[in-house]
């Protein structure tokens, strides 16, 4: 009879653990594809944004490149220019 009993403990205890090992096993294989879906997610994001910062570069190139234009045409302009008297006698004290 004591036998029996502790048979059963046994069996009772074995079918206890295999029911959490199993458990377990299934915590675990959800976290992995919770964890692979966020990777899934944080890829899409990346995509999404390349997109909107080639556009700010290239508005931020066109920015520049009226810039440039601009300062060049004031620099053309500024070498046809004459100094004024005054200023050409001022100059070399700056210096």
């Amino acid at each position: 009879m004591i036998f029996a009993i502790v048979f059963g403990v046994i069996i009772l205890g074995l079918v206890l653990w295999f029911f959490g090992a199993y458990n377990g096993l299934i915590r675990l294989r959800n976290q992995v594809q919770e964890a692979l879906a966020q990777i899934d997610v944080e890829l899409k994001r990346r995509h999404d944004l390349i997109g909107n910062l080639v556009e700010t570069v290239k508005g931020y190139a066109q920015h520049e490149r009226g810039t440039l234009d601009a300062v060049t045409q004031a620099a053309r302009r500024g070498h046809g220019a004459r100094p004024e008297p005054g200023r050409q006698r001022a100059a070399p004290r700056l210096r």
